[in-house]
């Protein structure tokens, strides 16, 4: 499965940002597949999450999220290249993609929310659900309590939840952007089908449905892997 890279030339760069109460390792699943297909594969560590768990605390919003994603693309001089999001993930690549614009050369939210200028998660995720959640924090200090994975989990800052995009000027046109959709997923996630609906048919948007579960990095790796190859490049799709 891939998405036709028109003719752009190869993207040499992939920068994978986990979703909420997770961390960079959950992105270990792809890693081998990239660097095998040419792909260089860059986890960021959201503040708050994985080593950065020292800095969790009710301050560390989207913009610290952000911010993190755009530091580690400047730090390492980072060019040409493509935004991966997963889940909550997607909200720090859209408000980072802003100040990387004329780097970005694709965006990939897999089963993440896609905020338009001035919306928050809570927007997407709607009142209800917000409701419940901002209770929950209020009882715990600003904070939402790592929840029970099988994995390591994270606290995080409602205040993340809560901060809206902010974008200076629109997003540039002709920048592929794709929506990988995963039709199995339940829960509070759902508003994923609702986005997906909503974008069929726009310009620069492609939607890829996957038959699993939210955990598309895990359950479905290798239509993952070739689908980021085939958006980098032709000639590394074949590799």
């Amino acid at each position: 499965m891939s998405v036709p890279a028109m003719g752009r030339p190869p993207i040499s760069d992939a920068v994978l940002v986990h979703g909420s109460f997770s961390s960079a390792a959950s992105w270990d699943p792809v890693l081998p597949g990239l660097r095998a297909g040419g792909l260089e594969p860059h986890t960021v560590t959201l503040p708050g999450h994985g080593h950065r768990i020292d800095e969790a605390g009710p301050d560390i919003d989207l913009y610290a999220h952000a911010s993190a994603v755009v530091e580690h693309v400047q730090a390492n001089g980072l060019d040409n290249i493509m935004l991966v999001g997963h889940s909550y993930g997607g909200m720090p690549v859209t408000q980072a993609w802003d100040a990387l614009r004329d780097r970005v050369r694709a965006v990939v939210y897999v089963d993440a929310g896609v905020a338009e200028n001035g919306e928050s998660q809570f927007d997407l995720l709607g009142p209800e659900i917000a409701a419940v959640t901002r209770e929950i924090a209020a009882a715990n200090g600003g904070m939402l309590p790592a929840p029970n994975r099988d994995t390591p989990s994270f606290p995080l800052a409602v205040s993340s939840m809560e901060t809206p995009v902010r974008l200076g000027v629109p997003l540039p046109a002709g920048v592929p952007r794709v929506l990988v959709l995963a039709t199995d997923n339940t829960g509070n996630h759902r508003y994923h089908h609702r986005q997906a609906a909503e974008l069929r048919g726009r310009p620069d948007w492609t939607i890829v449905e996957m038959d699993c579960g939210h955990n598309v990095l895990g359950e479905r790796t290798g239509e993952l892997v070739a689908l980021l190859l085939g958006l980098a490049g032709p000639s590394l799709s074949a590799a």
